[in-house]
């Protein structure tokens, strides 16, 4: 499995993370108005609070990202290797 993780952290679909169609854009305009009125009403410690939080939610994210692409490639591996038995 590490060979998959290198894959993941080097040649990496996550490289291609960011989405041009108008409905991403659209969301992401949203979050980033919703992330500067919320900015605008914290003190400083409460700033780094959400900041740490962020960070947390970006790792599990990530993690979450890479279990799914793990995932999917076994199962291609898995389908490949059943198509490799059947007889022709």
């Amino acid at each position: 499995m590490e060979l998959l993780k290198e894959i993941w952290n080097g040649i990496s679909p996550k490289e291609k993370a960011f989405y041009e169609d108008a409905a991403y854009v659209e969301a992401m305009h949203r979050l980033t108005e919703q992330d500067a009125l919320l900015r605008a009403t914290l003190s400083q410690e409460q700033e780094k609070m959400l900041n740490a939080m962020q960070n947390e939610e970006a790792a599990l994210s990530n993690a979450n990202r890479q279990n799914m692409f793990l995932y999917g490639f076994r199962m291609g591996a898995m389908l490949m290797l059943e198509i490799m038995e059947e007889p022709l």
